[in-house]
């Protein structure tokens, strides 16, 4: 099985019944801080995590976070701002697959994002 896309730029692995891994990449007018609150309420992350790091990748700067899911999944967001748009990349992954996921995929995902216009 490959990549299922549920959405515009919002993938599921599905490797098997139990692969958790889950890839989105969005823009959305509004606020970084208005969608990191949105997001973090449908993860239930409350308190919701500080940053991890921030720097200038790409088109953006970002703000890096790191997360545990449930059933011990690694979670990474990587949040900017440009005007009056938020982008945003997330990647769900086992621990065992983190690394090479956030190598190969998220980070050249982050690197990747360019402005709406």
């Amino acid at each position: 099985m490959g990549w299922e896309e549920f959405a515009p730029a919002n993938l599921a692995r599905a490797s098997s019944a139990l692969d958790p891994t889950y890839f989105v990449l969005e823009a959305s007018q509004g606020a970084a801080a208005e969608l990191f609150a949105a997001i973090m309420g449908q993860l239930g992350l409350d308190p919701p995590p500080d940053p991890v790091s921030g720097a200038q990748v790409g088109n953006f700067t970002w703000d890096f976070y790191s997360f545990e899911r449930p059933g011990g999944n690694a979670a990474d967001l990587a949040m900017a701002e440009d005007g009056d748009k938020a982008y945003f990349v997330y990647l769900v992954s086992t621990p065992d697959e983190h690394d090479t996921l956030y190598e190969q995929l998220f980070l050249p995902a982050v690197a990747a994002m360019a402005p709406l216009e």
